[in-house]
């Protein structure tokens, strides 16, 4: 019988989003690592799970080489195990889903010595969700990040691949754990790899006891030197030791840093190569103003509104502020014009101002 990783080509997909096509255009990259394997064959209190078939993953290191792009790491993460549509599908669309975890799910969690960690949870319906940890529980994603993922089912088979950029782990990765969920309410199951269990009869599942975490050589996976950079994320573009920018190097592709030099280069940390970078465009890159333009009165005997705004026009809304009962309103167009006005609201009472979009 084929495994999952042989005859994924021959299968139709079913039920995702961002899918990636596997034909040979797409299929150009290179496995350098040994990879690792692993079974899910306990609960997450020590149990031995007999009531189902387990979850098996195969993880490996890949590098594509993308024609007008920079060029992909990351870690491929095949997964085969039972589909219990058990909680049903979720009403929300594909795609990160941050309420995933109580739903039906794969988890796994990256962590280094620093307990800086990296959450991966992947559903059968196309959901994901990716959160990055600085100190075990300060959580620093800062946007949605997203995930290529690629659903099949044969029967009550679920067989699931996604793809993890390098940029999400954190560095100098020590420990790994992994866990799959599913079931609703009493019967909610958690079987993981490494139970989590602390031994008290009110314990819960937590995916972030990093103690009972299995300790992982993470050379077997990511190449020597390719791991030593931490949340190298090409959406927050935020590391440990300063900020990036999204220029790559045009000899490997990898996100450059930024350095603050006078000369203008700037160095690899993957291949070593001094890239030229115009100053002024690292200068802009990070740059965010904000400018408020203050509206100045030119004429010297502006009339003062009175009391009742008996000259402009008059609307019955509550004021949020004073409670009074009547606004004067003007209306601008602020946005594109097929986005509607701005409505800007002035309490006759004690002058509060609001906004609203229609």
């Amino acid at each position: 019988m084929k495994s999952f990783r042989e005859d994924a080509d021959s299968e139709q997909t079913s039920g995702t989003a961002l899918i990636v096509p596997y034909g040979a255009a797409s299929r150009q990259s290179e496995v350098t690592a040994t990879g690792f394997d692993f079974v899910i064959d306990k609960t997450w209190n020590n149990c031995p799970v007999t009531d189902h078939d387990r979850f098996h993953f195969h993880l490996e290191w890949q590098f594509k080489r993308v024609r007008g792009q920079p060029h992909k790491r990351f870690v491929k993460v095949f997964v085969d195990g039972p589909l219990f549509d058990d909680p049903p599908e979720p009403d929300e669309f594909a795609g990160h889903f941050a309420d995933l975890h109580r739903h039906e799910c794969v988890v796994i969690v990256f962590s280094n010595k620093n307990r800086d960690m990296l959450e991966v949870s992947v559903g059968p319906h196309g959901h994901w969700l990716v959160r990055l940890f600085k100190n075990k529980n300060k959580e620093i994603t800062k946007t949605e990040l997203d995930l290529e993922v690629q659903n099949v089912f044969q029967g009550n088979v679920w067989r699931c691949t996604f793809e993890i950029p390098l940029a999400f782990f954190p560095a100098n990765v020590t420990r790994i754990n992994a866990f799959a969920c599913h079931g609703s309410g009493k019967r909610r199951h958690v079987d993981a790899l490494n139970p989590s269990f602390n031994g008290s009869v009110d314990d819960v599942p937590d995916f972030h006891r990093l103690e009972t975490h299995k300790p992982i050589n993470i050379e077997r996976l990511i190449p020597q030197g390719f791991n030593e950079q931490t949340f190298n994320d090409i959406n927050s573009m935020e590391q440990e030791k300063g900020w990036q920018f999204p220029s790559f190097c045009t000899f490997c592709g990898t996100i450059l840093p930024y350095d603050d030099d006078d000369d203008g280069y700037s160095k690899c940390f993957m291949c070593k190569a001094k890239i030229t970078v115009p100053k002024i465009s690292r200068l802009l890159v990070w740059q965010h103003v904000e400018r408020f333009n203050q509206a100045k009165d030119t004429t010297k005997d502006s009339a003062k509104p009175t009391q009742d705004n008996s000259g402009g026009v008059t609307v019955e809304k509550k004021c949020a502020k004073c409670g009074h009962d009547k606004m004067s309103y003007s209306t601008r167009q602020t946005r594109s014009a097929d986005e509607g006005m701005t409505v800007f609201f002035t309490c006759l009472n004690c002058g509060h101002k609001e906004i609203e979009h229609s």
